[in-house]
This record gives C-alpha cells, structure tokens and sequence, in this order.
C-alpha cells in the first residue's frame, strides 16, 4: 500500500530523473474559434529511426516519447513544435511531431507518456 511518505519518495524521484532529460516544447492546440500555442517543459526522448524509402510506406514508427503532466489535456493537442518559442513563427520552422498514442502513465498516474511520429 502506498502512503504519503512512498507517494513523495516516487514524485521526488520522478523529478531528479526529468532534469537531465526535460525540454521545452511548444504544443499546438486547435479548436475551431482559435489556435494555440502552448508552451510545455517535457521529458523528451528520442528514438532512433530511418527515413522511409517510399511515400507508400505504411509503417507507423515512433520518432519520439515524451512525458508530460496530467494538468494538459493530451486529447486536445494538435501537433508539438521542437522549439522553445511559443511563436507561429518559430512553429511554422520546428520539427512537428504527432501524438501516435498516450496513456497515464506511473505507479501513481501523474503524468502522460505519449509516443510521436514526425510529421515530413
């Protein structure tokens, strides 16, 4: 059973281990009256990968996983920019990568692990 004292010992760990991996990203959330740019500091980690050989190439492959907290909302992010600048035009010149997949994840759920694919 988890008490307050392992619930702690699990946050505090969880956070000495994201410094070295954080990065801030901007997430794009569209809805139909506006679009926004939100920036986000995540646990990013890259995957390795090869380029498709053709436009037909159907598989799904994971460019990156990160690891966000649960107060955003992952079912209302459109894309995510690799820039720190949460401006259109820093977006419109980052890397984009699509949410393939997300869930809660940790042994207390307090975040989301969401894997992303790169948009070409």
């Amino acid at each position: 059973m988890l008490d307050s004292r392992k619930i702690g010992r699990i946050i505090a760990n969880r956070a000495r281990v994201q410094q070295g991996r954080a990065r801030n990203v901007v997430a794009v959330i569209s809805a139909p009256e506006q679009l926004t740019l939100l920036p986000l500091q995540v646990t990013w980690t890259s995957q390795m990968y090869s380029e498709p050989q053709s436009m037909t190439q159907t598989e799904a492959e994971i460019h990156a996983i990160v690891e966000m907290p649960l107060s955003i909302d992952a079912r209302t992010i459109s894309y995510i920019a690799d820039t720190p600048n949460a401006t259109a035009d820093a977006v419109a010149a980052a890397d984009k990568y699509e949410i393939v997949q997300y869930r809660q994840a940790g042994i207390i759920p307090n975040r989301w692990r969401a894997h992303l694919r790169r948009l070409r």
